[in-house]
């Protein structure tokens, strides 16, 4: 009788899981990328990174009363392991967008009453050191998470008139005053500006076990999932390093590179992973046209004729990647790709030359389209200003 085929467990990036490593017990965990065989998980509770064989992953709901066990979660480790994917999946399922989930959040804390979570925290107002102890205001506080992972309070509406002419002209500035909330906390949470420059608006470190569970589920998710992309970003580089060496001159890898290819596939990446490093982009263009280096290779026919089948296949799958490459930048097809990704990958590099790595790394869509805003605001000020200065 023919042989079986095993059939394996298929995990996507981002599944919650339980992962075991060998000598340890089943761990919570987040899947960040992998292939039929392998994943890489991240761990809750240590925020240790591993590969783990498909075999030794687990769904987290479908086995939670399994490992959960009464002596595993008097272990102080595991305790706190759980707590965290508990808030990552209870911030996830609230709203995938998280800041419309922060405000939906302190809404629901306010139809419940502020007085029941609010409580006074032993925290100084960030500029002011002598400041007394603050007590939580759901109502016109929003919280942020800086990139040193502390939790800050900011105040807004602070100088709210007493009195409006009508009820619009409240709402309009009720919305400005928390607009400008929202963009300072951006810039604050992707390290573009400390809490200690900001004068306008009052800021306060706020400890974690003073936050309502809601507010507090969310950010810890926010924490999370800061380090997963970070680590996600880091692996995606590396394969791309590991490709560069696998296929060189004197000889070539190519059931190696084969290999990574699947897994650059595997990668749920965004548009400013692939600014923030062109070149990935550069090798995969390359590889679309790869034939190796036949004219300095003593092949033998036999391995010449297997070289030239799994360099067809590297250029299929090279263009394959290339082309999810061009819907994540959405190409248009008007220039070049490659041209028009260089471009705009110049642009990124002149907008963020400021930045520190770790601003690039947290700059999210929503705040580079504002600070792409900003510049283009900039220049049309400054072509108007060289405008009326040569009319003159």
């Amino acid at each position: 009788m023919p042989k079986k085929q095993k059939v394996f467990k298929r995990f996507n990036v981002g599944d919650y899981v339980f992962a075991r490593l060998q000598g340890y017990p089943p761990w919570p965990a987040k899947v960040t990328s992998g292939s039929t065989r392998n994943y890489k998980v991240f761990f809750f509770g240590t925020a240790d990174t591993a590969t783990i064989k498909v075999q030794n992953i687990f769904k987290y709901k479908e086995n939670k009363n399994k490992f959960c066990t009464a002596r595993k979660l008097n272990q102080p480790n595991f305790c706190k392991a759980i707590q965290e994917i508990e808030d990552a999946i209870k911030a996830n399922n609230t709203c995938s967008d998280k800041d419309v989930a922060t405000r939906r959040a302190n809404r629901k804390v306010l139809q419940k009453g502020v007085s029941a979570e609010a409580k006074p925290s032993k925290i100084t107002n960030s500029n002011n050191p002598r400041a007394a102890t603050v007590k939580l205001n759901y109502n016109n506080m929003l919280f942020a998470m800086l990139p040193s992972q502390k939790c800050i309070a900011i105040t807004f509406g602070k100088n709210k008139p007493k009195s409006f002419s009508s009820v619009s002209e409240r709402v309009e500035w009720e919305a400005t005053a928390r607009n400008k909330a929202e963009s300072l906390k951006e810039r604050l949470e992707i390290g573009e500006i400390t809490p200690d420059l900001v004068k306008n608006m009052p800021i306060v470190e706020v400890p974690f076990e003073d936050l309502n569970s809601e507010i507090s589920a969310i950010l810890n998710a926010k924490m999370v999932e800061r380090k997963t992309v970070l680590i996600a970003e880091k692996d995606f580089v590396a394969l791309f390093q590991q490709l560069r060496k696998c296929l060189g001159l004197k000889s070539a890898s190519v059931d190696r590179c084969l290999d990574i290819l699947d897994k650059i596939k595997m990668f749920q990446i965004n548009k400013l992973s692939l600014l923030r490093n062109p070149d990935c982009i550069d090798i995969m263009r390359r590889l679309c046209r790869y034939v190796g280096n036949l004219a300095n290779w003593n092949l033998s026919s036999d391995d010449l004729a297997r070289f030239v089948t799994k360099a067809a296949t590297i250029r299929e799958k090279a263009i394959s990647i290339y082309n999810n490459f061009k819907k994540l930048c959405n190409y248009n097809g008007e220039k070049q790709f490659w041209n028009e990704f260089s471009e705009e990958a110049n642009a990124f590099e002149e907008l963020t030359r400021n930045f520190t790595v770790e601003h690039r790394l947290l700059l999210t869509k929503t705040t580079y389209q504002k600070l792409l805003s900003k510049q283009v605001s900039v220049r049309g000020q400054v072509e108007e200003s060289n405008s009326n200065l040569t009319g003159k």
